[in-house]
């Protein structure tokens, strides 16, 4: 039987970083288990594995958080936000890792206005329905989230492998600093 005692036992923060690292190992199982052909390697599939990814991630990040000198939480989903508030928290280099979904360019190109807008919203929608689009098919308007996109499980395999490293790795440097 696995029990809860030790998991209660723990600070918040450790909680936090434990089931991110849980929800990590999730996906690495799911997406080493589609590369052997031991789970269906069907867009469905790589939802629930690309879901586990992105909730390790804001989990992670909402435990980085806690364990700043305030013991402060933050709310919300949207991982562009939360890394933001991460970022103020933890500016210095070896706090930062890379989030696979897309944050490495979020400036839009210089267009006319019009356009520049709809590339803005666009953006701005897909951050704020990241962590619906990989659970569900649709918005809560009953528009369809289903784009063209390829998932590749090796790539991605690898891709959860660095974040594991980088959780590790910052989570030992959030604690030597202690609050």
């Amino acid at each position: 039987m696995i029990h809860s005692q030790e998991f209660q036992d723990l600070t918040i923060a450790d909680q936090y970083f434990k089931l991110a690292h849980g929800f990590l190992e999730g996906s690495k199982e799911l997406c080493d288990a589609m590369l052997k052909g031991d789970y269906t390697p069907d867009y469905p599939q790589t939802r629930v594995i690309l879901h586990l990814c992105r909730q390790a991630i804001e989990l992670f990040i909402k435990g980085a958080v806690y364990c700043d000198q305030t013991n402060q939480t933050i709310e919300g989903h949207n991982l562009k936000t939360l890394n933001d508030e991460y970022k103020k928290k933890f500016p210095e280099p070896q706090f930062q890792f890379e989030i696979p979904f897309g944050f490495e360019n979020t400036e839009t190109p210089k267009l006319c206005k019009k356009i520049q807008k709809i590339i803005t919203e666009k953006i701005r929608y897909f951050y704020a329905t990241l962590d619906q689009s990989h659970r569900y098919p649709t918005d809560n308007k009953g528009n369809s989230f289903s784009n063209p996109e390829g998932f590749i499980p090796t790539m991605f395999a690898s891709t959860i492998e660095k974040l594991a490293k980088d959780f590790s790795r910052i989570e030992l440097e959030i604690k030597k600093k202690g609050p």
